[in-house]
């Protein structure tokens, strides 16, 4: 219960006001959600198998458990955030967005030397795919990536230092074109390659646990990568959507905060925030689910970055 702001407890009348506070918690975010269904059990019993769920799974793998996509689970979406905030992020106003790159994406626009005839087809933005699957091909099938070794770190990370099909290396080129970060990034994982090794393990791994405590282990190793904590979000975050393309998103603090200044009254706060992070990914999640609706091909959060990254720089159509 921790997870959710509750702090430890010692005598039985305090642990019995803390779950009375939680079940009322529960039931106004939640409600009783196996009530009425076939496999309806008690509340207390529905609690107890939800915080089992919070201490063993993060919110990717409670998504795939519990197809989130269907109504009658869909309420469990921002469990994982839900200590910092107390409401998933609603979105609003999206469709001739969410119309517009579709038939874009159908029409091929995205691709490299396409006819501008739609929004956003003066960028090519399938450089990304392009260079997703090099990593899922090429590298990911040299190291394990759920038990990387000291010795791994340094040809992995140069693997991924990569600068096909684009000219310039592609973490740099995501990162802004700043080098700083990344090359700050290799030099702290190399001169600690151990500890680096357990670390990006963790990460990339989704069964290491819950997002957000991954996310923090991050954090404490690499702070001296920059002063800026939203920095060190985007390398982090960068690194998941590298390898995991299907599952998350990289963060920048301007792409995020123009898109969900947009559609959304949620203020994206500066630094590192992994429960903010979660929460916009869940809602984020929405929005591929609504894309893979109307568009042709099989849609990635890849392709959400994509948009992100269009109305960041064209503004919405």
């Amino acid at each position: 219960m921790s997870t959710f702001g509750f702090g430890t407890v010692e005598s039985f009348s305090d642990v019995a006001g803390a779950l009375s506070d939680f079940q009322e918690r529960y039931c106004e975010q939640i409600g009783h959600v196996t009530a009425g269904t076939e496999h309806e059990v008690a509340l207390s019993d529905e609690i107890e198998q939800f915080l089992h769920l919070v201490s063993t799974s993060d919110e990717a793998e409670l998504r795939k458990t519990l197809d989130m996509a269907a109504p009658m689970y869909e309420t469990f979406s921002g469990w994982d955030a839900l200590q910092t905030h107390g409401n998933p992020i609603e979105l609003h106003g999206l469709s001739t967005v969410l119309d517009s790159f579709s038939a874009a994406s159908n029409s091929a626009a995205y691709e490299r030397d396409t006819p501008l005839e739609h929004w956003g087809d003066d960028h090519w933005e399938t450089w990304k795919d392009e260079y997703c699957a090099y990593v899922s091909g090429e590298v990911l099938s040299k190291y394990d990536l759920t038990e990387l070794q000291a010795a791994d770190v340094e040809p992995f990370l140069d693997d991924l230092s990569v600068a096909e099909p684009l000219s310039d290396v592609i973490p740099i080129y995501l990162l802004g074109g700043r080098w700083q970060p990344w090359d700050t990034f290799q030099q702290l994982s190399t001169t600690k390659p151990d500890k680096a090794a357990t670390v990006l393990s963790n990460l990339l791994n989704e069964d290491a646990g819950p997002l957000m405590d991954r996310l923090e282990s991050f954090n404490d190793l690499y702070s001296e990568l920059s002063d800026s904590g939203s920095e060190r979000m985007s390398v982090a975050t960068m690194l998941l959507m590298i390898v995991h393309p299907d599952q998350y998103v990289m963060y920048r603090y301007q792409m995020f905060d123009d898109f969900f200044s947009e559609f959304s009254d949620y203020s994206v706060p500066y630094g590192f925030n992994p429960g903010d992070y979660v929460l916009m990914l869940d809602a984020l999640r929405g929005v591929q689910a609504d894309l893979d609706t109307t568009t042709d091909h099989d849609v990635r959060m890849l392709d959400v970055h994509s948009l992100l990254w269009l109305v960041h720089r064209k503004g919405p159509p």
